[in-house]
């Protein structure tokens, strides 16, 4: 149970420091894990919070790309 509780904080204190702009690589360090492994551990902590919110983590939403034109074509 405190593993549960302490792996879960771990990973919220993870989400935060990413949405304030920390590097993978930093928020590894900090949490004496690899970058690779914050990257898997994140990626993780939303699918799980996607489930229990019902929703789908997969992104599937179509996203912008700023440097797209409407034809699909990067301008030149």
């Amino acid at each position: 149970m405190l593993e549960e509780v302490t792996s879960t904080a771990l990973i919220a204190a993870m989400a935060d420091a990413r949405g304030e702009g920390w590097g993978l690589r930093k928020i590894g360090a900090s949490a004496g894990i690899s970058h690779e492994q914050a990257r898997r551990t994140l990626a993780e902590g939303r699918t799980a919070r996607a489930e229990q919110e019902g929703g789908n983590s997969a992104g599937g939403g179509v996203r912008s790309c700023p440097s797209r034109t409407s034809s699909g074509r990067g301008k030149l």
